[in-house]
């Protein structure tokens, strides 16, 4: 990709900050994906209004590419996303603040967001500084070697809805922790909402709230399966169940 050159501003909590940016390396994307796309390594992925894979269409990224998000942006899937990290190369979502020079913080994006219908898998990726890491409402992504860390909510929030069978991720040999001090203690690690089916092995959660939490509402319950895992150091209930 050619350099490009941006002029922004940017607020992120009460910061505001204002720069002409050389985008050496960078590519800037937003709006509709509508046919089959990759992403590669060769540019910095900077993602500057929400994104939408749409029906029909698939998004590919692959090992080693950085996608870094402006403040309240989301990258919603209704088709295909594949992100093809591997273990020494993996694939990078994050806010944007520290390329910019100012301190990261939970929530400054809104995170990845699998929507009914949609598919594809997250292998080795890096997912930090979201609202939640992975939403995924009525779909069921394979979630694999990833971590997801530092968020506000979730890092991976799974509703059901009221599907006529339950449904949701399946997640492996994950890490989803909170690092940050002034986090530690706080979100879900997993959260799963109505008629959400989790299926979680050999993965690692900690220094949350809760490490599972599981919502039962109107009837519509949640279930999981958890295997091999470690849960510790939660702030409140390593594993909750409830209903309202």
């Amino acid at each position: 990709m050619k350099n490009a050159c941006l002029t922004a501003i940017y607020v992120i909590g009460l910061v505001v900050f204002t720069d002409t940016v050389l985008m050496a390396g960078s590519v800037n994307v937003g709006g509709a994906i509508d046919s089959d796309t990759i992403w590669t390594a060769t540019d910095t992925v900077e993602v500057t209004t929400d994104i939408t894979v749409n029906n029909l269409a698939s998004l590919t990224i692959e090992a080693g590419t950085v996608v870094l998000f402006l403040p309240g942006i989301t990258l919603n899937v209704d088709g295909i996303l594949r992100a093809e990290g591997t273990a020494e190369t993996p694939v990078i979502f994050n806010s944007i603040s520290e390329k910019l020079g100012i301190t990261p913080m939970a929530g400054d994006w809104l995170g990845l967001n699998y929507q009914p219908g949609s598919s594809g898998a997250l292998q080795y990726c890096e997912i930090s500084y979201a609202s939640n890491g992975v939403n995924v409402y009525i779909a069921a992504p394979e979630v694999t070697g990833c971590t997801i860390r530092n968020f506000v909510n979730a890092g991976i929030y799974a509703d059901g809805g009221s599907a006529s069978s339950p449904i949701g991720p399946t997640i492996t040999d994950c890490v989803i922790e909170q690092t940050k001090a002034s986090l530690k203690g706080s979100g879900k690690g997993i959260y799963a909402f109505r008629k959400a089916l989790i299926t979680v092995s050999n993965s690692r959660i900690t220094d949350c709230q809760y490490g599972i939490e599981c919502y039962a509402s109107v009837g519509l319950a949640p279930q999981f399966d958890v295997n091999d895992c470690t849960i510790k150091n939660s702030s409140l209930f390593n594993i909750y169940t409830h209903a309202g």
